[in-house]
């Protein structure tokens, strides 16, 4: 028998994977995973979210009345760690800065701080966008509770609104 490396093989001679009988238009965006009823046996099928480790998404989380201090609660319906989260108000700041945190059932996530300022391209004019990136104790588990915290209330600026969003990564 040949020794022959599959790259080399032409296409006629291409095989499906092991336990795979056939492919077709049916397949088309699935990929080969093991059977989860048959040991041993490989299927094609579709991918779900949870299936994936790693998979970032932005949580758009909810929307404050910055004149307000208030707590936020969030509940989580997965695993995962935090890799940043920002916030953009919906009209300029101009009295005072506001200041916020995130924890996770109580704990500080730390190097989640953010604030808010007076001071345009810092969170004072709308549409800004401040950014932080937690660094440690940024791992939730799947009933965790993941809080905005305020923690300096200086604004009164009625009717101005902060948005944040949180980016995800799935573990």
């Amino acid at each position: 028998m040949a020794n022959l490396q599959h790259s080399t093989l032409p296409s006629a001679s291409v095989h499906e994977p092991k336990h795979i009988t056939s492919a077709g238009t049916s397949s088309s965006g699935k990929v080969i995973t093991s059977s989860s009823s048959a040991a041993g046996v490989s299927e094609y099928r579709f991918l779900k979210a949870e299936d994936i480790t790693e998979l970032q998404e932005t949580l758009m989380i909810l929307e404050i009345d910055a004149s307000v201090a208030q707590t936020h609660y969030i509940p989580m319906m997965y695993q995962g760690d935090i890799v940043a989260w920002s916030a953009t108000p919906n009209s300029a700041i101009t009295t005072s800065t506001n200041s916020y945190e995130l924890q996770i059932d109580g704990v500080s996530v730390t190097g989640s701080a953010m604030s808010l300022t007076v001071t345009p391209g810092s969170g004072g004019t709308a549409g800004d966008i401040i950014t932080a990136y937690p660094t440690t104790a940024l791992s939730f588990t799947a009933g965790q509770t993941l809080t905005v915290v305020n923690t300096a209330l200086g604004n009164t600026d009625a009717g101005v609104d902060i948005r944040f969003a949180i980016l995800i990564e799935r573990t």
